[in-house]
């Protein structure tokens, strides 16, 4: 049987992984809205593209 002491020292361990996971979970969280952001931005840029090349370029129009 445990004493006392080695299950304070496995309950402060439980607490210090706790702690480092619950960080790492924040800086995940963190980096994917990060990502998110990114991506929006990206297809902001690629639609502002499509739009001055239809502009530059107008496609023909089809003849029925």
């Amino acid at each position: 049987m445990k004493s006392i002491g080695g299950l304070q020292r496995s309950v402060d361990e439980l607490k210090k992984e706790k702690a480092e996971k619950e960080e790492k979970e924040k800086c995940l969280k963190k980096n994917l809205d990060d990502l998110g952001d990114h991506l929006a931005s990206v297809v902001q840029n690629v639609h502002d593209l499509q739009s001055k090349l239809q502009s530059a370029m107008p496609l023909p129009s089809v003849n029925n």
